[in-house]
């Protein structure tokens, strides 16, 4: 847990995800001038879109093995699936209605078939099958659900709750039940400008880490 150094960002820049030997990495403008690149299985557009029907921002979500490919359209309400060994595209899952520029956040577990998606704007956590195509709805009686992330062994569901009070908490997988509650010491950067709070598993897969 020792920093190496810094990738330097430029807001008006290009971001997006190389692929390379099986993982994915984070790059910006000056991909040709660094020596390091962050490691990630996903990628959250920085902005927000302030027109209706702009078709914008895309989110990319990359499952644990890279196998598959998430590609959520907030505007459009809208997450679209691809399969990166066979370059296909698998269809698309209807999370909300459009016109909303909030994330759309999302979970794979591809040990389960499952891919766990939530709105940023109601209680509920959609589920869906990837093996039957079904789609099933939870509602977690907790709040506004925000930003989600899966244990490793996927048994565990770690979520950011909005409203009415900003939590976060950790459900059991098979059931929803409530485990445990870490509230936080400051405030969340999606109830400002930013479009969600970064939560994601540490490299060693041992670490839940939150922004």
């Amino acid at each position: 847990m020792q920093k190496e150094g810094d990738i330097v960002s430029k807001l008006e820049g290009i971001y997006g995800l190389a692929v390379m030997n099986g993982k994915s990495y984070l790059h910006n403008p000056d991909i040709d001038k660094q020596h390091l690149l962050a490691l990630t299985n996903q990628f959250i557009f920085g902005g927000n879109s302030k027109n209706k029907g702009s078709n914008l921002p895309y989110d990319m979500y990359f499952s644990p093995d890279y196998s598959l490919l998430c590609l959520s359209n907030r505007d459009e309400g809208k997450v679209y699936l691809f399969y990166t060994k066979t370059n296909t595209f698998t269809g698309n899952i209807s999370v909300r209605l459009a016109g909303s520029h909030k994330t759309i956040n999302i979970a794979i577990a591809p040990e389960s078939n499952k891919i766990y998606i939530t709105d940023s704007g109601t209680p509920n956590i959609t589920i869906y099958d990837i093996f039957t195509k079904k789609l099933a709805k939870k509602n977690l009686g907790s709040g506004i659900l925000g930003s989600i992330c899966l244990t490793s062994e996927e048994d565990v569901l770690y979520a950011v709750i909005t409203k009415p009070e900003p939590n976060l908490k950790a459900f059991k997988i098979d059931s929803f039940e409530e485990i445990k509650s870490f509230p936080p010491k400051g405030e969340f950067f999606s109830l400002g400008d930013a479009p969600c709070d970064l939560l994601t598993l540490s490299a060693d897969k041992k670490s839940i880490f939150s922004m």
